[in-house]
C-alpha cells in the first residue's frame, strides 16, 4: 500500500478570493485557470496536477490575485483515498478530452470552409466604407484582409 501512495499524483490547489469590483480581475483569473485546464473543486478552489510549469503559472496567478486586492494561497495535496484520486483524474481527463474535441471540431469546420472557398477574405464578404468606417457605404475594404492588399512588402518586425 505504501508503494501505491508514493506513486500517486500530487495536485496543486489554488484557493482564491477576489473583490467583486472591478470584475475584470475575476474574469482574467477565470480565463487563465480555464486556459490551464484547472478543475474547480468549489467556488474559488481549483486544482491541477503538479508539474514545474503548472506551479510557475499558479504562483504567478497567486501574485496577480493579491495585486488585485484579493487573497490567494497555493497548496500541494494528494487525495485522501485511491477512489477520490481516480475520480479527480477522470474528471481532469474528461475535461481535457472535451477541450480537445472542441478544438478538433473547430479545425474541421475551418478546413471544410477553406475547401469550399469560404474563408474570411472571399469576394462578397461584408464591406466597409474606407471614408466613414461604416458597413455598406462607399468604397469597400475588408479589414481582416488588409495584409493581402499590402502585398506583405513590409517586414513584420524590425531587425
Amino acid at each position: 500500500m505504501l508503494g501505491d501512495m508514493e506513486k500517486r499524483t500530487r495536485w496543486l490547489i489554488l484557493i482564491y478570493q477576489l473583490p467583486r469590483e472591478p470584475s475584470r480581475h475575476r474574469v482574467a483569473v477565470w480565463r487563465k485557470l480555464r486556459d490551464l485546464g484547472a478543475l474547480y473543486l468549489q467556488d474559488g478552489v481549483t486544482t491541477l496536477p503538479e508539474d514545474a510549469v503548472t506551479r510557475e503559472q499558479l504562483e504567478w496567478l497567486q501574485l496577480r490575485v493579491r495585486e488585485a486586492g484579493g487573497e490567494a494561497t497555493l497548496w500541494e495535496a494528494k487525495p485522501g483515498t485511491l477512489a477520490e484520486e481516480a475520480a479527480l483524474v477522470e474528471a481532469f481527463r474528461s475535461s481535457r478530452e472535451k477541450t480537445y474535441r472542441d478544438i478538433i471540431a473547430r479545425a474541421e469546420r475551418l478546413r471544410r470552409k477553406a475547401q469550399m472557398g469560404g474563408g474570411p477574405c472571399r469576394s462578397g464578404s461584408a464591406s466597409w466604407s474606407a471614408s466613414s468606417g461604416r458597413r455598406g457605404a462607399g468604397t469597400t475594404f475588408a479589414p481582416r484582409c488588409a495584409s493581402r492588399l499590402r502585398g506583405h512588402s513590409r517586414p513584420l518586425a524590425k531587425p
